[in-house]
């Protein structure tokens, strides 16, 4: 991509995330966002601590619930991925506590118990920095969200310029439209991005 083209893009450093403040506020858009872009995040992050499928199924009702009634408290820090840090520790909560459940029903309750205490706590750079497997989870869940809540040109532009590597200026001239529209698109994409994803998005390699 040309250094002209870079300029148009906003500055991921300045821009602050929003999507936690508009949580707090009762956004409908934005609830919607956080639970189709989460609750496969919240999924995983169960299956990794020991989880079943069905279980993990309502871990992800739990957790989702939990941050309804959690978010009015909840403080953004000043590091990095603090509110995936939040989230993921809220699963790991419940995790262990239907994992607990389970190991008290059942035959050699003792020794399942063992384990589920042995069970770590989420780790400060497992949680701040996300594993390329969560990220990538998170990013594919946010562009499936608006692929189809902006119009096709901006997400075609978006997608070929930012996500495949195209340049801009090919990328106009095979959707026909002006390359302004290209970077227009990108940006206002990349806004969208930065701040419902928050301090830790960053543009795909």
């Amino acid at each position: 991509m040309s250094e002209d083209s870079n300029r148009e893009y906003p500055d991921f450093e300045s821009t602050s995330t929003t999507l936690i403040e508009q949580l707090k506020l009762g956004d409908n858009d934005s609830w919607s966002f956080f639970v189709f872009v989460y609750r496969p995040l919240i999924y995983s992050w169960a299956t990794r601590f020991g989880a079943t499928a069905s279980e993990a199924e309502d871990i992800q009702n739990e957790v989702v619930a939990s941050v309804l009634d959690s978010l009015k408290s909840f403080e953004k820090g000043e590091r990095k991925g603090s509110f995936r840090k939040w989230l993921k520790t809220i699963t790991h909560r419940r995790t262990v506590d239907f994992l607990r459940k389970r190991g008290a029903a059942a035959d050699g309750g003792t020794q399942a118990m063992d384990r589920i205490n042995q069970i770590p706590e989420p780790h400060e750079d497992t949680t701040t920095r996300l594993p390329d497997d969560d990220r990538k989870i998170e990013l594919d869940r946010a562009l499936a969200y608006w692929k189809n809540r902006v119009k096709p040109h901006t997400y075609q532009a978006f997608h070929r310029v930012v996500v495949e590597g195209h340049e801009p200026q090919d990328v106009a001239e095979d959707l026909e439209i002006d390359i302004q529209v290209v970077y227009q698109a990108c940006s206002r994409m990349l806004t969208r991005l930065r701040n419902h994803l928050g301090d830790d998005f960053d543009q795909p390699e």
